[in-house]
């Protein structure tokens, strides 16, 4: 505001002065009067270009330009938040770049015509990652996790089909996190669960953690197939690097000898992103202020803390 005022105050000084050099024909009073003119002209340039840098607003042309980097973060928003400021006439949305990852504010009127696809419909308020798989898609965060564990079940389907399978089973085994505490002189040890304990460390104990998988799976599907089909390569994405799965697709296409076949997944080896990853979307999220009750890092976390196990019968 205080640039501004300083360029109107300049393009009014040298207005006067312009008036005053053309009744008297004086040079130096035209000299003075075009030296303020372009002071002014340039404070007010100054002032344009501070308006536009905090302001960031994306317009088409820039959009559509084959070097524009789209952020892996979009939020879906009105283009009435902005529709009276004259620097953002014509865009189609602003690039916050103060969040911990940059975001694209897009406007819903926009959606229809940037190319891209959002799961679920674009909605105004709703923040969007981009598929891990298809740069042009959008998921929403809050169910990005749960939308990555069908995806890679639907993947765990095709593969058993596709080998020629007749049944297919996985089954989802969690990893139970407990705390070992025993007192210096080793007189006391219990076990205790972390989620229902919080301790502080101190001189007198020793605190240990230890990851355990339970005994009982939880089932997530049972799948049958006819059978009589030929045995084909099947599209890995998921589980395209876990050694001992491609190796099970490699004896099936090169022997008929397996009957049956049971693999354990590492869910940590594959999880929809890393946990530092998570960490920066919840920050991203908390400035935008919109994240709610909701983390990524306590969803990847949770999804790492997985152990799969896939059943397949020939």
């Amino acid at each position: 505001m205080k640039m501004k005022n300083i360029a109107a105050g300049l393009a009014k000084a040298g207005s006067k002065a312009a008036q005053a050099a053309s009744g008297t024909g004086d040079k130096a009073a035209k000299a003075a009067a075009s030296s303020l003119k372009k002071v002014a002209e340039k404070a007010q340039q100054a002032h344009h270009e501070m308006r536009m840098a905090r302001l960031n607003p994306l317009f088409p042309e820039e959009y559509e330009d084959p070097d524009f980097d789209l952020p892996n973060m979009i939020a879906i928003v009105d283009e009435d938040q902005r529709k009276n400021i004259p620097e953002c006439h014509g865009a189609i949305g602003w690039i916050d770049d103060d969040t911990e990852l940059e975001v694209l504010n897009l406007y819903l009127e926009a959606v229809p015509s940037s190319g891209l696809s959002f799961y679920p419909p674009a909605t105004i308020g709703t923040v969007y990652y981009r598929d891990t798989f298809n740069e042009k898609h959008f998921i929403d965060v809050t169910i990005f996790s749960s939308v990555v564990q069908k995806d890679k079940m639907t993947e765990l389907r095709n593969i058993a089909y596709a080998l020629g399978a007749t049944e297919c089973r996985l089954e989802s085994h969690e990893r139970k996190r407990s705390l070992n505490v025993k007192t210096k002189n080793g007189s006391v040890k219990s076990k205790l669960p972390v989620k229902d304990t919080t301790l502080k460390a101190n001189a007198s104990a020793e605190v240990s953690e230890k990851g355990e998988s339970s005994e009982q799976g939880t089932v997530q599907f049972v799948q049958t197939f006819k059978g009589g089909r030929e045995p084909m390569a099947p599209e890995l994405r998921w589980f395209e690097h876990d050694k001992e799965l491609v190796s099970l697709v490699s004896m099936v296409l090169s022997s008929d000898s397996l009957t049956e076949y049971t693999i354990k997944l590492n869910s940590s080896a594959f999880c929809s992103m890393s946990l530092q990853l998570a960490s920066k979307i919840d920050a991203s999220l908390k400035k935008l202020g919109v994240s709610g009750n909701f983390s990524m890092r306590g969803e990847v976390s949770t999804e790492a803390e997985q152990a799969l196990e896939f059943y397949i019968k020939f």
